[in-house]
Order: C-alpha cells, then sequence, then structure tokens
C-alpha cells in the first residue's frame, strides 16, 4: 500500500510540477515580450524543463500546495485581466475624439474622387481618414484595386476585406473597382508591366486571366494578364468615370506598388494626349514611406501628423523627386481619430484586413493627416510636336517622371524615362512646338532622377526671338521652375549646355499657360510643431501656442471665437496663445473666406489622474501592437477564438 500511495503521490507532483512549470515558462514569455525580448522556442521549453525539475524535486513532497498556486495562478491572472478589460473597454470608449469641425465643405464637397490603389488594404493606406472627408461632405468615391490580393491569400478573402473595410469608410460596394490583375508574378518572368507585346504571363497564384468572385465580378472579367491589357483597363475606368480628382500610390517598396505608380502615370500621359477637356486634378502619395512603414508615433496625447519621409521611413522612397516642403496636406475625419487607436474608426477600417494583420501597422499608418504630391495636368506640351537633336523625345511630355524596364529587380533603379541626348550629339537640343502660340506664364523642368546625373544649365530660345539660361536644375529630379510671363510664343527650344555624368537628360518639360489652379481653400489649426488638431489636450499648465495652416485664405482675415470664457485665445502676431484651467474645455473656432471655410477644434486642460490613465493604457495598447508575435498566451487565445469564430 505504501509503495502504491508513494507512486501515485510521484505522479500527482510531476503533473502538479509540469502545469506550474509551464505557467510560470508562458509568464516569463510575456515578461520578455513586453520587455522587447522573444524566447525562441528552445530557450521556452529549456525554461519549462528547468522550472519542472526544480519543482518536482524541490517541492515535490508538497505537490498539493503546489496545485492551489497552479490553480491560483490563472484564476488571480484571470481576474486580472477581466478588470483591466472592462478599465480599457470603459477608456477606448470614451477616448474617441470630439471633433465639432463642418468646415470642410469646400475642400471635401461635391466632387467626384477616384483612388487607384495597388492591394487591398493599400485604400486605407494611401487615403484612409480622408476618404470618410469626402463621402461626409457628399463627393462621389470610387475606389480602383489593381490586383486582387491573391499571392499567398485567397482573392475573394482579400476583396470581401477591401468592401467590409470601404463599408465602414461609408463607400459603397458598387463604387469599388476591382481590375483582377495577380499579385506578384512568377520568378520566372518579367511584371506584368514589363511584358512584351501580346505577352500572356502567370501570376505568383498561379493564374493568366483577370478574376474576381461570383459577388463581384472584375472590371473585364476573363481578360488576358497582358502589358497592354492592364494599360488598356486602367485608361478606360479613367475614362469611364472621369473623376475631377485622382489620387494615386507612388513609386515605393513592392513591385506591384512600383508598376502601378508607372502604369498610372503612363496611361495619363496618354490621356492628356488624347482628351484636351479633360484635365483632373491629379494627387501622388505613397502607401509605404508615409504609412505601412513610417514612423510608428501614434499613442500620443494629441496624434501627430506624418512625419517626414525622408528622415523616418524604415524605406524611404527610391529618388527625389519630391521636396517634402512641397507636400499637400490633407486633414483627416476627426472622430475618427482617438486615445485608444483600438476605438479608431480608421483603425476600424484597417482591422478589416485581418488576413493582412494590418492592425499591428495601425500606429504607423493613422496619423493626424494624409501627404500628397499634385501632378498640374495642364502642360501645353502635352498637344506639342517635340523634335530633338538625338534620343527619344517623347519622353518630355509623357507625364512620367520615372520609369523602370526591369519592375521585378528591386535593384533596377526607375531611370529609364529620361530624354538623354547622344555622347557625340554637339546640339543637344529638343524643340518644342506648340499646338497653337500661346502665352507663356513659366516653365517646369526635371532633370534626371540619379543624383549623379546632373544638368547644370539649359539654354532655353522662344519663338519671339528672346532666350535665357536655368543655371542648375534640381539634382534630385524634383520640379525646377522658370518663371517667364511671356507673350504670344509658338515654340521654345531646350540646349544643354552643361552637365555632369555621362546620361544627363531630361525627364520631363512643362509649359504652362496660367499658373495652377489653386487648391481648396482649407484652414487647420496646428500645434507649435505643425501637427494638425482635432481634440487638443493643453499642456498641463494649460497653455499652448497655436499656429494656422491655411490654403487659399488670407491669414489677416481670420476671426476667432471661443464657447467657454473661462478659457482665454488671443492673437500674438501669427501665433495663436490659449489658456484653459485645469479640467475645462473649449470649443475654438478659426473662421476666414467670409465664413466659408473654418476650422473648429476642441481644447482641454485634463487632471492628472486623466493623463496618467490615458498613458497607461496607451502604452498597453502599444505594448500589445509592437510585442503580439511575441506573446505566446495572446497568440494562443487568438487563435483559439478564430476558429471559434470560422466554425460558429
Amino acid at each position: 500500500m505504501m509503495e502504491k500511495r508513494g507512486f501515485w503521490g510521484m505522479l500527482a507532483s510531476l503533473a502538479v510540477s509540469a502545469v506550474l512549470a509551464g505557467e510560470l515558462a508562458l509568464l516569463a514569455d510575456t515578461a520578455a515580450a513586453l520587455a522587447g525580448r522573444e524566447l525562441s522556442g528552445k530557450v521556452f521549453l529549456a525554461l519549462a524543463g528547468a522550472l519542472l525539475l526544480a519543482l518536482f524535486f524541490w517541492k515535490g513532497k508538497r505537490w498539493k500546495r503546489m496545485l492551489r498556486t497552479a490553480l491560483g495562478i490563472p484564476l488571480a491572472l484571470g481576474l486580472a485581466a477581466a478588470i483591466v478589460l472592462l478599465c480599457w473597454s470603459r477608456f477606448s470608449r470614451n477616448a474617441v475624439y470630439e471633433s465639432p469641425d463642418d468646415g470642410k465643405a469646400l475642400l471635401y464637397g461635391g466632387q467626384k474622387v477616384m483612388l487607384i490603389v495597388p492591394h487591398e488594404d493599400d485604400e486605407v493606406n494611401v487615403l484612409g481618414g480622408v476618404t470618410e472627408e469626402y463621402v461626409r461632405y457628399g463627393s462621389d468615391v470610387y475606389v480602383v484595386f489593381v490586383t486582387n490580393g491573391d499571392y499567398s491569400i485567397p482573392a475573394q478573402t482579400r476583396m470581401e476585406e477591401a468592401l467590409a473595410s470601404l463599408r465602414n469608410a461609408g463607400v459603397s460596394s458598387n463604387h469599388v473597382i476591382f481590375l483582377g490583375y495577380g499579385d506578384q508574378w512568377a520568378s520566372d518572368g518579367p511584371h506584368l508591366y514589363n511584358g512584351g507585346p501580346g505577352q500572356v504571363l502567370t501570376s505568383h497564384g498561379g493564374f493568366t486571366q483577370v478574376y474576381g468572385t461570383p459577388a463581384h465580378s472584375a472590371y473585364r472579367e476573363g481578360r488576358n494578364y497582358t502589358a497592354e491589357n492592364l494599360l488598356a483597363d486602367l485608361q478606360e475606368v479613367i475614362l469611364e468615370y472621369r473623376p475631377e480628382v485622382i489620387f494615386c500610390n507612388d513609386y515605393d517598396e513592392a513591385s506591384d506598388h512600383r508598376a502601378v505608380s508607372l502604369a498610372f502615370e503612363k496611361v495619363m500621359g496618354r490621356i492628356l494626349k488624347q482628351e484636351a477637356d479633360y484635365r483632373p486634378r491629379v494627387y501622388k502619395g505613397y502607401a509605404y514611406s508615409s504609412a505601412w512603414l513610417a514612423a510608428g508615433d501614434y499613442f500620443e496625447e494629441n496624434v501627430p501628423s506624418t512625419k517626414n519621409i525622408y528622415t523616418t521611413s524604415q524605406y524611404g522612397q527610391e529618388t527625389g523627386i519630391y521636396r517634402w516642403e512641397d507636400r499637400v496636406r490633407l486633414p483627416v475625419r476627426g472622430d475618427g481619430l482617438s486615445r485608444s487607436l483600438f476605438s479608431s474608426s480608421i483603425f476600424a477600417s484597417m482591422r478589416c484586413h485581418a488576413s493582412q494583420r494590418a492592425w499591428e501597422h495601425g500606429e504607423n499608418v493613422v496619423n493626424g493627416d494624409k501627404v500628397f504630391w499634385r501632378r498640374d495636368t495642364n502642360s501645353l506640351c502635352y498637344d506639342a510636336r517635340i523634335t530633338v537633336s538625338s534620343g527619344d523625345g517623347e519622353r518630355l511630355n509623357d507625364f512620367m517622371l520615372l520609369e523602370n524596364n526591369a519592375v521585378a529587380d528591386m535593384k533596377h533603379k526607375p531611370y529609364d524615362g529620361v530624354w538623354i541626348p547622344e555622347e557625340t550629339d554637339t546640339e543637344k537640343t529638343a524643340r518644342i512646338t506648340l499646338a497653337e502660340p500661346s502665352a507663356v506664364r513659366y516653365l517646369v523642368l526635371y532633370d534626371h532622377p540619379d543624383p549623379e546625373q546632373n544638368v547644370k544649365n539649359v539654354h532655353i530660345t522662344f519663338s519671339d526671338g528672346t532666350a535665357l539660361d536655368t543655371g542648375a536644375l534640381d539634382p534630385g529630379g524634383a520640379a525646377t521652375v522658370i518663371p517667364l510671363d511671356k507673350g504670344w510664343i509658338s515654340w521654345f527650344s531646350l540646349a544643354l549646355t552643361e552637365w555632369e555624368g555621362e546620361q544627363a537628360g531630361l525627364t520631363e518639360a512643362e509649359a504652362f499657360r496660367q499658373e495652377p489652379e489653386p487648391e481648396k481653400p482649407l484652414l487647420k489649426l496646428m500645434d507649435a510643431e505643425g501637427n494638425f488638431l482635432y481634440d487638443f489636450w493643453t499642456p498641463s499648465d494649460g497653455k499652448a501656442e497655436l499656429q494656422v495652416y491655411s490654403v487659399g485664405v488670407e491669414p489677416e482675415d481670420l476671426e476667432l471665437s471661443w464657447n467657454n470664457q473661462s478659457c482665454q485665445a488671443e492673437w500674438n502676431g501669427s501665433t495663436l496663445l490659449l489658456s484653459c484651467p485645469e479640467g475645462d474645455r473649449c470649443v475654438l473656432t478659426v473662421t476666414g473666406a467670409e465664413g466659408a471655410v473654418s476650422d473648429k477644434i476642441v481644447f482641454r486642460n485634463p487632471g492628472a489622474p486623466e493623463r496618467l490613465l490615458t498613458a497607461v493604457f496607451q502604452r498597453m495598447e502599444q505594448l500589445l501592437l509592437r510585442n503580439y508575435p511575441k506573446l505566446i498566451p495572446v497568440r494562443i487565445a487568438l487563435r483559439y477564438l478564430r476558429s471559434q469564430r470560422l466554425t460558429a
């Protein structure tokens, strides 16, 4: 009898030691993850094994006490987790920004807008928060997905996720267009964008034809995967809807993103040459540099705006064709933001893309503004005849600032779209003859985007007998503006007279009859660092200095008002000085353009307990987002919940 009891006692001790060792190892894994480290599988098993042996030989005889401990740990942690979850849930619901602003109708209202992006989830990366504002103010928004996202996830899943995401943003499914092309291409061939004439290519998923889903077919179902069909479909969808405003991703990290950016600009160049009466407003922006892989800085007392992509992003753009100071800033929907990321409606759109685990990038993507660069489509050169002394003169008016003949080769630079005169050419001249004589207010020239290939001077001759020298062009390929204010001229010529590098040349030449149509009027209050404000917390002393971001509104015409006399606001030159007692709030309104444009923000000065609680819960959310892949218990729980949802 004694031996039998000893055997069962040892067995019970071993079992209890194993359970307790596993619990302690999981706690150690969680602590390591929260400290920014990750226990490998081998280390985790070794730790659990060591704890098992230690508990068995050290405390084995007291297995009943260990059993109580083993049962108590999950109960205590479960109770603590329930309390924290309850408190966090209440915090999260109440953390959504209060946003009384209604003064953006001229910016966002009454327009037909089209967004063109490569993948299902890029609609949030490129335009998340702005789409909602266009919808809110009554614009018609259309979203075009070029690929069906089937690289590793079924297309139907990706497309249904996109439809759900856009429903959350207020865009109906009949305004969502899937061109249905493959997500990346077979490794033994070129990217579709670089396919040869009539060459049918196979996507990474093994498909050769455009396809959608039974519920939502592709734009041109069943068309072969050829470069010509891709460009034709993109051109057709633009001309079918003829949007007044077009947003498209620019050239960044992924091959499909690069291809869509290039394909759009190629198609836009064709449209501008063929459709003299169609001149949409075109904006290019990044899905990676300013979103997916941007600075992870969401968790602040006030949500910051997009940081300079040239200094903060993990993957900067390949070239310098844009300058940060030339960006167009658009405010997002204020009540789509929150001090709890998990209650942000913009973040909710990201969570719809579960297959991409897009929510892990929430603190990168969701910002206080979205940034773009405008491409003016009114150049007189699209209708002009171009003759050159050598080289490919068609490069000068094709709307393309970049070109890449090998998109799939990530090392190949996008420098294939440059007019480069031959080395033996002594003239190095392009003559641009306008379709009809015209006044020319200014020219814009774009240098070779390779910073080692630079045009140091262009001698420009005009049909009226005058001439000028430009001096060095922007070496990164950004716009160099040459003011003219010319009367009627019928042609002008560009002669490269000084340069460095064997491939020096120009990517584009533009001529404009008048200044570009101004941006839609906008007023937006900013903090001292230039971040757009919505539901603004002052520093703890209740005092702050604000600035006004204004487009199309004269700063001296601004009117100021607020609804709580315990708070104060006054101008100090161009700076706005605020003061707010602790625990108080106020709605501050700045108005311009005779009341047609305004911005309203809430500013308040929360007490120390609210600030502390917010900081604690924000830190929790940040740790979860950044360390989710390392948290074994969380992974197990989420995997279980997903399986239950799928089998329900």
